[in-house]
């Protein structure tokens, strides 16, 4: 046994697994490209979202000798847990589709994005699932959620058992203003905590500016930062080199939206802005994604990374797309 390994590994923070999401932001007046980017992001372009959705091999426990390797041996490169696609399409109105299968194997995964990249889509949400517990797949746990006009999808982990401020603060907004998570699992809690807090701003303010709902999502992830726990994980291999448990941190990249405004923020894991150029002067397209795709052959798409602890918002009706630390 290598000397020490057990205290590295209750240093390691687990950030491997993890799901797959992109955003696409094609408003009213870009060019004709939408329905081509739209069926190679969630479909036929290579590491789009069916791509990912593939279950991959995992590394071979007992072949693990570095930190390195540790992380590879929990990548799947695949994500077969169920998917959920959201979009809006002129207004508000959230339209959603959603299964516990596989995208890769999934016949409605294809018809569905046949029928969307016909349609006429502005914002577009989709989500394959990576389930950090088995017992929770199912298609009411699949991302995106919705609730209202609001969805929200999440990227990472994050554990808010014994968390008692937020607990607290869920049992308050279920008992005022009935908003319960439908489901178990912590990314779909975070997302009524969000919604909970939006409704009590709105009833000392009466109404919310798209400013004030940008403070209060930021809000949000501040509270949910600092209130989950670090949480342990057994390493358990079938020739155990390295006994011990993995310490994990939050990790929230969560995208939400209203079908007007976007809400990005980025924790952890990759997190990616596409700007499609358009021709003519026509609107961009933007694609937020957790990795780099490449979906249109005949169009150059330019891509930055979300810095960490960033915000990034997108307004719909002014085409404004801004960037902001966390903190300010």
């Amino acid at each position: 046994m290598i000397p020490a390994a057990a205290a590295l590994l209750l240093l390691f923070n687990f950030n491997a697994e993890a799901c797959r999401m992109m955003a696409l932001f094609a408003p009213d007046g870009a060019d004709a490209v939408g329905p081509q980017l739209i069926l190679g992001a969630l479909s036929t372009s290579p590491r789009s979202l069916k791509d990912q959705s593939r279950k991959g091999e995992k590394k071979r426990y007992s072949d693990i000798y570095t930190l390195e390797d540790l992380d590879k041996a929990y990548e799947t490169y695949g994500n077969p847990d169920g998917w959920g696609v959201v979009f809006y399409a002129g207004d508000q109105t959230p339209h959603e589709a959603r299964s516990a299968g596989p995208a890769y194997a999934d016949k409605f995964y294809d018809e569905t994005v046949d029928k969307l990249s016909r349609g006429k889509a502005e914002i577009v949400l989709a989500h394959v699932r990576l389930a950090s517990d088995r017992s929770t797949v199912s298609e009411a746990n699949t991302h995106p959620f919705v609730h209202g006009n609001w969805s929200f999808m999440h990227n990472g982990s994050i554990d808010l058992r014994d968390c008692v401020p937020i607990n607290n603060k869920l049992a308050g907004f279920k008992e005022k203003y009935g908003l319960a998570p439908k489901g178990p699992v912590d990314s779909e809690q975070a997302f009524y905590y969000f919604l909970g807090k939006l409704e009590e701003k709105k009833q000392a303010l009466k109404a919310l500016t798209d400013e004030e709902i940008i403070r209060t999502f930021a809000e949000t992830v501040k509270d949910l930062k600092t209130g989950a726990r670090r949480s342990t994980r057994a390493f358990i291999a079938a020739n155990p080199m390295y006994p011990g448990k993995i310490l994990s941190s939050p990790v929230m990249n969560f995208i939400a939206t209203n079908g007007e405004l976007i809400l990005v923020y980025k924790n952890g894991h990759e997190l990616y802005l596409g700007r499609v150029k358009t021709k003519d002067g026509a609107k961009p397209y933007y694609l937020i994604a957790s990795d780099i795709l490449q979906p249109l052959k005949d169009r150059h798409i330019e891509w930055f990374e979300i810095p960490q602890n960033y915000i990034l918002t997108i307004k719909k009706s002014t085409q404004e797309l801004n960037l902001m630390p966390l903190e300010d």
